[in-house]
Parts: structure tokens; sequence; C-alpha cells
């Protein structure tokens, strides 16, 4: 090969070097923006208020309920029970507790 040829091909590898680093500058620069794209998106997300759920209140006072108190009267049990069922037990709104509560306030003496 002569001199004259390989300064061409001389000159020819430092175009392609030249056009590959510029090609991979763009790659890079392309990708880059590409992230902060990403990153402009996933922000505006994360400042975009999302609605919340309130808080639901527990009233520390049970209502007042209309109940005889039961005593010590097997006769009267059943009618009572009855009541104090249709009153307290079936109301889902009161826990296990609020029942109890309820149960125990509603009857006296030996029971």
């Amino acid at each position: 090969m002569d001199i004259q040829t390989e300064v061409i091909l001389a000159c020819l590898n430092d175009d392609n070097m030249a056009k590959e680093q510029k090609l991979l500058r763009a790659i890079q620069i392309g990708t880059l923006e590409k992230n902060v794209r990403a990153n402009q998106r996933l922000q505006s997300q994360q400042e975009t208020p999302q609605p919340i759920a309130p808080i639901p209140t527990m009233s520390t006072e049970l209502p007042n309920l209309k109940l005889t108190k039961f005593t010590v009267s097997y006769a009267s049990f059943p009618a009572w029970w009855a009541q104090f069922v249709s009153n307290v037990d079936k109301r889902q709104d009161f826990d296990d507790v609020a029942k109890l509560t309820y149960l125990r306030q509603f009857t006296g003496g030996d029971v």
C-alpha cells in the first residue's frame, strides 16, 4: 500500500470514528432527555394530591336505649331477651364490647 492510500484510509477511519462518537453522543443525549422527561412525569404525578379517606370517628358514649332491666324473674326472661336481641344484639354498629356493656347495664340483682 502506498502512503497516499494509507493516509486516505486513516482519514476515513478518523471520519468513521468521529461519526461513531457523534452517534454515541446522540444516543447518550437522547437517553438523558428520556430520563429527564420520565422524572418530570413522576414528579407531576407525585405532586397531584391523592384523596384521603376520612378517619372514622368513634363515639365514647353508647346511645341511650329504652330497655327494661332484667332481674331474676325466669318467667319474664324470654320477653326481655327478645327485646335485648332486637335492640342490641342484632345491631351491626355495636361491637362485642358495646353489647356486653348493654347486657351488664340492663341486668341487675343476682343475674
